[in-house]
């Protein structure tokens, strides 16, 4: 199936509540790409097809190592397709429970990715286990920024409900308030609470009830399901799940620099005996690549030009994912610790 005469669909992937996705192709460059087709009745009304192309292009200006690159989206007749970039991994939800010793890093990427697009004025609105892909590499990609509020906002409007995934949504939202950066925060508190711990912070027989306690009800604490999960890290899981906006982190970089604190006390990995591993070339010529291009991140990084660096920390991991000493980079660059 050929679409636009310019993308094929190829086979489907999965399928949710705003759509079907598709991996496909596009033909121009032969690039693979994921092709997300939403559902028909989100296209009924002119303004939901006004606001969704206008926060479109807002969507596609974000360009993060950590953010699923959206290319383009369009109408076809009654149809709307969103071409993002194709991520190969699992989804966060599919890894629970994760230890913290591997969630740390992961969140200080999400966080790092979540800062980027407040800073660009993007809110998610949207963030779940679903929506956060990780790829063989380590790399977290968040995925559907802005989809969710654009057609969210236009049918709460319309049918008097909230959108959203109720597990995760903040205080404010549930009573109305415009969300602000504070309930991305909220939302990837109670996100980091289940990966980690097993178990959503609020469990309910009904949304009704399920509402009250994001509202109204006491938690348990994280160390009550893992006794061995750092305070710093339960901590920031506490403050970032406060029920008053104010109480919480101010900004994704704060919450990011106090769990990239978490990170350096981690134990170092030991080193493990040099062994020759397939793919690798262990020989002279590639020490000395690695080199060049760890001396090149660092120059970077040290040039105040750190999102470049995280780049290409980024991108020689994803070509080398063996290659510790780039995973190492990418997270020192994420967590400002690059000297």
């Amino acid at each position: 199936m050929l679409i636009r005469n310019q993308y094929k669909i190829i086979s489907e992937l999965g399928s949710g509540g705003m759509g079907v996705v598709y991996r496909g192709v596009d033909v121009l460059p032969e690039k693979e790409v994921a092709i997300k087709k939403l559902r028909t009745d989100f296209s009924r009304t002119p303004e939901v097809a006004k606001r969704f192309l206008q926060e479109a292009k807002i969507q596609a200006r974000l360009n993060h190592p950590n953010i699923a690159q959206l290319y383009t989206c369009f109408q076809e007749g009654d149809d709307f397709y969103i071409v993002m970039e194709l991520v190969s991994g699992s989804s966060l939800n599919k890894l629970i429970p994760v230890p913290y010793q591997r969630l740390l890093p992961l969140a200080v990427q999400i966080l790092d990715g979540l800062d980027y697009a407040h800073k660009m004025g993007v809110l998610h609105r949207d963030i779940k286990p679903d929506n956060l892909m990780v790829t063989e590499s380590g790399l977290v990609k968040i995925m559907d920024f802005g989809i969710a509020h654009v057609l969210g906002s236009t049918r709460m409007t319309r049918d008097k409900v909230i959108m959203g995934t109720l597990e995760y949504i903040s205080p404010e939202r549930i009573i109305g308030k415009t969300p602000e950066r504070s309930s991305d925060v909220y939302s990837l508190g109670a996100v980091l609470f289940e990966v980690l711990t097993g178990r959503l912070p609020f469990e309910a027989d009904t949304e009704f009830e399920l509402l009250r306690k994001h509202l109204e009800a006491t938690r348990r604490k994280v160390r009550e399901f893992v006794p061995d999960c750092p305070e710093g890290l339960e901590a920031a899981i506490d403050r970032a799940l406060e029920k008053e906006p104010g109480d919480r982190y101010a900004t994704c970089a704060e919450m990011r620099d106090a769990l990239a604190a978490e990170v350096a006390k981690l134990p170092a990995v030991p080193a493990r005996q040099a062994t020759p591993v397939q793919g690798i070339d262990w020989s002279p010529k590639q020490r000395r690549q690695t080199a060049e291009t760890l001396r090149k991140i660092a120059a970077l990084y040290q040039s105040a030009d750190r999102r470049e660096a995280v780049s290409l920390a980024i991108k020689s991991l994803e070509e080398n994912p063996r290659i510790t000493a780039f995973q190492i980079a990418a997270l020192c660059c994420m967590s400002g610790r690059l000297g």
